[in-house]
């Protein structure tokens, strides 16, 4: 597929399929893309950990709100083998810079567990673990999820209740956040 049409907000893109042509503009330029009616010039900027090591399975899972990008590093060794860990980002509307590291996320036993992390003075911080009421060995909770304001939706897609790996999906809401 062909990615002809980039629409930027801050630092964020969106990539659509429309026709456009695009003005690369060099990862060390001084000047920010610009928005034209027809396209956004594109300025490609890579961002990785120091600590990235071979067979990390960094950047496989990514997510952005704002100014902050989440990227997953599946097999990080840093809470043990393949314990995985969450790199947050931050933009400050020209360069995106690692603001920190996010440990113990990964459940190996059970049904899995989705941890909520909450932004407060200046830190992301561990808010809540989720698990499922119902949940056995091997349901792959957690394996996907959306959040958004204060609904979180996640699956759970090897679950029985229907058969074997029927699936299933939990919403939850946090008046608290």
């Amino acid at each position: 597929m062909m990615l002809t049409k980039i629409l930027a907000a801050g630092c964020l893109a969106c990539v659509l399929a429309a026709p456009c042509t695009a003005l690369q503009v060099p990862p060390d330029s001084p000047i920010p893309p610009q928005a034209d009616p027809n396209c956004v010039a594109v300025g490609e900027r890579k961002i990785k950990p120091s600590d990235l090591a071979q067979g990390d399975i960094y950047a496989a899972a990514m997510a952005v709100d704002g100014n902050v990008a989440l990227v997953a590093s599946e097999w990080d060794d840093d809470q043990g083998k393949d314990s995985g860990a969450v790199f947050v980002y931050r933009c400050d509307g020209r360069k995106w810079t690692q603001e920190q590291k996010l440990l113990q996320l990964t459940e190996f036993l059970g049904p899995g567990a989705v941890y909520l992390y909450r932004y407060r003075n200046n830190k992301w911080s561990k808010f809540r673990k989720v698990v499922p009421s119902d949940g056995a060995p091997q349901d792959a909770f957690g394996f996907h999820v959306a959040l958004k304001g204060k609904l979180l939706v996640t699956g759970s897609w090897r679950d029985d209740d229907a058969g074997a790996d029927s699936g299933s999906a939990y919403l939850y809401t946090f008046p608290d956040l």
